[in-house]
Parts: structure tokens; C-alpha cells; sequence
């Protein structure tokens, strides 16, 4: 249990930590996307954090739909979520990321909260990083740039 959130049962932060210091300790590629709750401190403020629970767990259901048994999802902190994709480019986790993005704004658990949207910011090892904060920050940046376009949007670092 240590190593995973009570709220969404998905790995936590620490276990996020351990898996890329395995990856890169071991020289394997891999992508990694930072996802962010668009309006989530709204959703909270109107709707109560019970529904905000409620939204943080469907999110995590949703990237459990669309990654495979070898990636590592991982809540990040409040609202925000990392995806761990061994293996795999940029230009395919786009792809996952659209994926997910797109499956939360038409799926029926959320008609009553319109607002619900995710931003997401891409980077990968080793292209864009050579280090853990290296590459998370690079992911973060490219988040930040998806926050500024409006929201609901994926970026490639």
C-alpha cells in the first residue's frame, strides 16, 4: 500500500520516483506524459470535494483503459497525474494522450460537470533529459505551454 494513493488505488509519487530511477539506471527509453485537471479548483469550489474525489478517481480509471500492463500511471499530486510509457515516442504518447483527453470530455460520468478537460505536457528520455528532474521538468514545461493555449490541449516538449 505504500506505494499507492488511497483516493484513486494508482501508484503514488514515490513509486512514480523508483520507476524512472529504474529506467534510466537501465538505459530504456520511455515518454512520460504530466496531466493536469483544467478548472479542477472550480469543480471543487462549486461542486464539493466529494465530486472532486469522484472526478480524480474516473480519471484514473480512464488512463487505466488506455496504457498498457508496463507503463506506470501515478497521481503526481492534487490534480495532477503522470503517465510512464516505457518504450515508446513522443509522437505515440501524443497519440495515448489524445486518447484519454478525448474519452474524459465524451464520457457520461462527467454530463454534470461540463468543465471537466485535461491538459498534458510530453517529454522523453533520453532526447529530452538525461536526469529524473530533468525530464520532469521538460514534461512540466510542455504542460505549462498546454495551459496557455487555452487548456484541453496536449503539447510535445
Amino acid at each position: 500500500m505504500a506505494n499507492l494513493d488511497t483516493l484513486t488505488k494508482i501508484h503514488n509519487r514515490r513509486f512514480f520516483n523508483q520507476s524512472l530511477s529504474s529506467l534510466i539506471r537501465n538505459n530504456i527509453p520511455f515518454s512520460l506524459i504530466l496531466l493536469d485537471l483544467d478548472n479542477f479548483k472550480q469543480l471543487n469550489d462549486t461542486e464539493g470535494h466529494h465530486h472532486g474525489d469522484y472526478v480524480l478517481k474516473i480519471i484514473a480509471d480512464i488512463m487505466k483503459q488506455f496504457t498498457r500492463a508496463t507503463d506506470v500511471i501515478a497521481r503526481f499530486g492534487g490534480d495532477e497525474f503522470a503517465i510512464i510509457l516505457p518504450e515508446t515516442s513522443k509522437e505515440k504518447s501524443k497519440i495515448i494522450a489524445k486518447r484519454i483527453r478525448n474519452n474524459v470530455l465524451v464520457n457520461p460520468k462527467f454530463i454534470p460537470y461540463s468543465q471537466v478537460s485535461l491538459s498534458m505536457g510530453i517529454a522523453s528520455y533520453p532526447h529530452d533529459g538525461k536526469t529524473i528532474d530533468e525530464i520532469v521538468q521538460k514534461a512540466d514545461e510542455a504542460l505549462y505551454v498546454a495551459k496557455a493555449r487555452g487548456k484541453n490541449y496536449v503539447h510535445l516538449y
